[in-house]
């Protein structure tokens, strides 16, 4: 459920804190760090061009996600 997704999403955020300076000094090393600098944005441009493209996809096939939860209130027996 919730928890597992929660933890999930710690643990790719843990991995990414770990492994992101790793990563973008190596590519540094071989070029130069301001044109290296250019690929977090690049890659997040992209993540929300696939999550848009995806959602928009979705939506003219009918498959419309609830935008919001609404609470459920338990009537008394």
């Amino acid at each position: 459920g919730a928890a597992t997704a929660i933890s999930l999403m710690d643990a790719l955020g843990i991995l990414g804190g770990f492994s992101g300076p790793i990563i973008i000094g190596a590519l540094a090393d071989e070029s130069d760090l301001a044109t290296v600098l250019w690929i977090v944005p690049a890659l997040g441009l992209l993540f929300v061009t696939i999550v848009f493209t995806w959602e928009w996809i979705d939506r003219r096939r009918g498959q419309e996600r609830p935008m919001s939860i609404t609470p459920t209130v338990m009537e008394e027996s």
